[in-house]
């Protein structure tokens, strides 16, 4: 069942997943082509030419043009795919609920079906869908800047490529704790909402018993436990953001920077396209770190996915046949 679920995303949405697909394939080389314009301005006013500056200066300007237009088509044909992939998310999940048995639903928790359908689906929409545009996005420009790397300096694009091996090593160490975070999240959202419906139907026999202040450290209890799965799935994200990017990335940075700064002292290649590969790198440095993630993301985005299947599926209503 859980294909019936993924199928749903693309249900009279193919039209929008398409041009999302195509416009933001059109938005990956815009990045790399402003660093190829930062290293002409630089080369031309090393050189002294005001022909280049002024030329140069006219591909900014066609090239904000492209950017605007570009990216307001994109998230145009995003946003419009996200919401109709949701609503058919959302309306199969309660077609699938509404047709267990009567007896089945009101032995199983409702706040399950609460949490699935709220905190779950925002997950979902976050770690699956608008993600999955954005890994698709990072791949494109890991690969272009590579290629225009390699075009312009060979033996600094091969060194380049292995500073590359510090944020992809410690993206891909750190990736998988990402996953069990986010499960982690889901599970005790569950719980607290089933606690909190409990509590609120239990609340006039809390009142009879005088048992306010034991609700309010069961209430509390659950909620410290919801925070602090929340607080760790935080810390988590800021970590690999501190280690890949911060760390390893400035490593990467400087590495790269110095390394091109000989490459031209020796006429190697010139100011502009050491400055060029300094901008580029950051579009290595950011997919390396960020696809490990992304990727942890959209698997626990499929295990919330699963756990909607499994839950829809068990104990479903059968028609019965007509004597």
């Amino acid at each position: 069942m859980k294909n019936e679920y993924l199928r749903s995303f693309t249900k009279n949405n193919r039209c929008n997943l398409l041009f999302s697909i195509v416009f933001t394939v059109l938005n990956t080389p815009l990045g790399i082509i402003g660093s190829w314009l930062l290293g002409q301005i630089i080369d031309a006013v090393t050189d002294g030419s005001f022909a280049n500056l002024r030329r140069t200066g006219l591909y900014c300007v066609y090239f904000i043009c492209a950017l605007v237009l570009i990216d307001l088509f994109m998230y145009f044909f995003k946003s419009r795919f996200i919401k109709q992939a949701m609503i058919s998310y959302k309306s199969l999940a309660y077609a699938n609920i509404s047709a267990k048995d009567i007896a089945v639903i009101k032995k199983e928790t409702p706040g399950s079906y609460i949490s699935l359908l709220t905190n779950d689906t925002n997950s979902i929409e976050e770690l699956y869908l608008k993600n999955g545009f954005l890994l698709l996005h990072m791949i494109l420009v890991f690969f272009e800047t590579l290629a225009m790397m390699l075009f312009y300096s060979i033996p600094l694009a091969l060194i380049s490529v292995g500073l590359f091996l510090l944020p992809m090593l410690a993206g891909s160490a750190m990736g998988k704790g990402m996953q069990a975070r986010e499960k982690q999240v889901s599970d005790s959202a569950e719980g607290f909402l089933n606690q909190f419906k409990e509590l609120l139907n239990g609340f006039s026999t809390i009142k009879l018993f005088h048992a306010e202040e034991r609700s309010a450290d069961l209430f509390n209890a659950k909620n410290d436990q919801v925070e602090e799965s929340r607080r760790s799935r935080y810390f988590w994200e800021c970590l690999m953001s501190t280690v890949c990017q911060g760390l390893c990335g400035n490593v990467m940075q400087f590495g790269i920077f110095i390394i091109g700064a000989v490459f031209a002292l020796h006429g190697s290649i010139t100011a502009g396209t050491v400055l060029m590969f300094f901008n580029l790198s950051n579009y290595i440095i950011q997919p390396v770190s960020v696809v490990p993630q992304f990727l942890a993301g959209r698997k626990a985005a499929l295990g919330l996915i699963e756990k909607l299947s499994a839950m829809t599926e068990k104990k479903r209503g059968r028609k019965r046949k007509s004597p």
